[in-house]
């Protein structure tokens, strides 16, 4: 309760060396126009958790599977992006993600560019975008940087029926990246 939105959260850490937890609410959130994480020095971790009650709340709480319980992220309508975008670019050590929806983006429900390690686990969806998750890391020919974005599922987390008319319905890798599956659903994506 300390920000009005998880962009302005985001945004206030992006600076600050350490762990971050970030925890938010239950509810509905519009986010057309994107959110975006630069973080601009090195982090331990950061993590980003839904399906609290209240601000003042210490644990979430409810059904992990159940929308009312988590914090839910519409792309609808606004830019062509992506709900959540993640530039870490080797500066956070791991970056999870818990109880969340990340819904109808023009792009991805979720984007993860340069270096990173990215886990999505317990209740977080991924569902009913134009990609579900887009791993960007360095060109394939470039040896110089070997940047990798490596994704963990994980705790039951499903990224699921998301459609693009071109490739990458569920996960669309480009350049050097790794999926880790180790618990969860990935199912009913297209790319046609």
């Amino acid at each position: 309760c300390d920000y009005a939105d998880l962009d302005s959260a985001l945004t206030s850490i992006e600076g600050e060396v350490g762990t971050h937890y970030i925890r938010i609410n239950k509810g509905n959130y519009a986010v057309p126009d994107s959110m975006v994480y630069v973080p601009t020095v090195n982090q331990t971790a950061v993590y980003l958790e839904g399906g609290y009650d209240t601000c003042t709340a210490t644990t979430p709480s409810g059904n992990t599977a159940n929308d009312a319980d988590r914090a839910v992220f519409d792309g609808t309508g606004g830019v062509s992006g992506s709900v959540l975008r993640l530039v870490t670019d080797g500066r956070v050590g791991s970056f999870q993600i818990r109880r969340i929806v990340l819904k109808n983006g023009e792009n991805s429900g979720l984007t993860v560019s340069g270096q990173a390690s990215v886990l999505i686990g317990l209740g977080t969806t991924i569902r009913n975008n134009a990609r579900g998750v887009s791993l960007i890391g360095s060109a394939l020919n470039d040896t110089s940087t070997l940047a990798r974005a490596d994704f963990y599922i994980d705790e039951g987390a499903e990224i699921r029926n998301n459609t693009n008319s071109s490739s990458g319905g569920g996960i669309y890798c480009n350049g050097h990246a790794s999926i880790v599956f180790l618990d969860g659903t990935i199912s009913y994506n297209q790319a046609h």
